[in-house]
């Protein structure tokens, strides 16, 4: 979730942004490529290709309070430069966005992303099972579900879609909500905090408003399994609007499973802010740690 349409987004942009020094390799662009349709729209996502490719492909999910706002391809090139660099292929998509369609319509079309970039992946020169997934906020969420609900592919489906699958192989979460059980109580707590106002809360709400009897089955935390993909959680220990045991929990019951995770917990960084100069470098060092994980368990070698 986010105070502002895109905060965590624009956060996770600028902590992405390549160190001094660090070649600037120019990828292959395709811009909006359509993976599917809703209600007569087409979803869509841009595709970055490294020079020198990995194998690998890595989807950043762009999604703040479950808005989804759609920006041009070309300036996202500068913050995924850490990721091409390190040859994967970078997939950014967008969902269907709220107020219109809940979180519930996002994990779907989330899905459905997946398995069209596992369909195509000779087209993009990946394997399909090394892609990874990471976003913040309420991409953090989605990211979450991909780790942990996936699914493998039909076999002899007449879709191909339904014969690839939506299983992803690894993620990153960054300030990252994990239980849906109590929508309502998560708007009230953050308007308590101070995380959000009730402006905000009214902004948020047709997101959280869905089906009570999908509530579990929209909650990470409660989806967790033995073969989820291998998950590392970031979050800031003074979030109001997402508290930091959202991603504890998480990360206890991952350790449960005995599924690989980390978490890393920021100091004096709160959704998207950070308070303290030592804060923000820690912010800054997103990017490396994301692209560290997404080596170890995508790069180089066949994950499933």
């Amino acid at each position: 979730m986010a105070v502002t349409r895109c905060t965590l987004v624009s956060m996770l942009l600028l902590a992405l942004l390549p160190r001094f020094g660090e070649a600037q390799a120019t990828p292959k662009v395709t811009a909006d490529l359509v993976y599917g349709h809703k209600d007569g729209m087409a979803l869509v996502m841009h595709v970055f290709q490294p020079s020198q490719p990995n194998g690998a492909g890595v989807i950043q999910i762009v999604s703040g309070g479950y808005v989804s706002e759609w920006a041009p391809a070309q300036p996202y090139i500068r913050g995924l430069q850490p990721y091409l660099n390190a040859g994967f292929t970078v997939f950014t998509v967008f969902h269907g966005s709220s107020p219109r369609y809940s979180l519930v319509h996002a994990v779907s079309d989330l899905r459905d992303a997946v398995r069209f970039i596992r369909s195509r992946a000779a087209d993009f020169s990946i394997d399909p099972d090394r892609v990874g997934a990471f976003g913040a906020s309420a991409g953090g969420h989605l990211a979450l579900m991909l780790a942990t609900t996936g699914e493998d592919g039909v076999v002899g489906s007449a879709d191909p879609l339904r014969r690839a699958g939506s299983r992803v192989a690894a993620a990153v979460a960054i300030s990252a909500p994990a239980d849906f059980q109590e929508p309502d109580s998560i708007l009230a707590v953050a308007v308590r905090r101070g995380g959000v106002d009730q402006a905000g809360a009214s902004r948020l709400r047709p997101a959280l408003t869905f089906d009570a009897s999908l509530r579990g089955a929209m909650s990470p935390v409660q989806q967790v399994s033995r073969d989820d993909a291998p998950t590392l959680l970031i979050h800031g220990e003074v979030d109001l609007l997402v508290p930091i045991d959202n991603s504890q929990r998480m990360y206890k019951v991952l350790q449960a499973n005995q599924v690989p995770s980390e978490f890393v917990a920021l100091a004096d960084v709160g959704h998207g802010t950070a308070a303290t100069p030592t804060a923000r470098q820690e912010l800054g060092t997103l990017t490396a740690r994301a692209v560290t994980w997404f080596e170890k368990h995508l790069a180089g070698k066949k994950t499933r």
